[in-house]
């Protein structure tokens, strides 16, 4: 979408990776995009499953993405093999700072909890951005779970 006019410009394809871990229910979306330049995004993916005793039941992932090579497939009815998906490189996975996290009412194992948005932050004091994720608890509906706000620096 174009940001100044508001009209549409063009869609692309994306690969979701698949569950990151098997279980009895598995889950796994495109839960945030950011864009941060022309045809460049942050993309966050979740994949959930239930059954893991390590209280660690979300993996979640950041993505750098380039659409610009991508064959734009708004016309299209169906995907084909002609089409080029975006490409993706993962550059964050929130398994590498679980132990920086905070654990779970009554346990003592940290938790990547159910991460669902991201924004850009204030700049830094050396220059770079900060990266806001954030999840919210569901009201603990189901299970127990956080509240939860992750500052990442963005380094260029």
């Amino acid at each position: 979408i174009d940001r100044e006019t508001g009209e549409f410009g063009a869609q692309f394809a994306y690969k979701l990776e698949p569950v990151a871990r098997g279980g009895l229910l598995e889950i796994n979306g495109l839960v945030d995009i950011l864009a941060y330049d022309e045809d460049k995004f942050l993309m966050m993916e979740r994949s959930f499953t239930l059954g893991i005793n390590d209280s660690g039941s979300n993996d979640v992932f950041i993505y750098k993405v380039d659409a610009s090579n991508a064959t734009d497939v708004s016309s299209l009815k169906q995907l084909n093999d002609s089409v080029v998906t975006a490409s993706k490189e993962l550059i964050f996975s929130f398994n590498d700072i679980k132990s920086q996290l905070s654990t779970l009412p009554g346990q003592t194992v940290n938790v990547v909890d159910n991460l669902e948005g991201m924004t850009f932050g204030p700049e830094l004091e050396n220059g770079n951005r900060s990266l806001v994720v954030v999840s919210d608890n569901n009201f603990s509906s189901l299970l127990p779970q956080l509240n939860q706000f992750i500052v990442l620096e963005v380094l260029p």
